[in-house]
């Protein structure tokens, strides 16, 4: 359940319009991912980012299609099951 749905200040009308507000059509080309860096390439990521008044986001993808570009002979990953959390206890 949502923060809002258990809001009394909130009609179920006002949260429909709430979340479709605020649905973003792009979150479908991007997935969630956590990596270990470097911390020293994080820092000029970082110092990157803010020169080019950009998000973390966006400097990561840049970087990422900038160093993939001349990559054309790569071979196909296999797809990995996908992994859940599961509460022990």
């Amino acid at each position: 359940m949502s923060k809002l749905s258990n809001n009394p200040l909130f009609s179920e009308e006002d949260i429909k319009t709430i979340k479709k507000a605020t649905a973003d059509p792009t979150l479908d080309e991007y997935t969630r991912m956590t990596f270990i860096v470097k911390k020293e390439l994080l820092d000029k990521l970082r110092d990157y980012a803010y020169t080019e008044r950009v998000d973390l986001k966006q400097a990561i993808n840049t970087a990422l299609e900038v160093f993939l570009t001349d990559k054309t002979d790569l071979l196909k990953a296999p797809e990995r099951p996908r992994q859940t959390r599961t509460k022990k206890g």
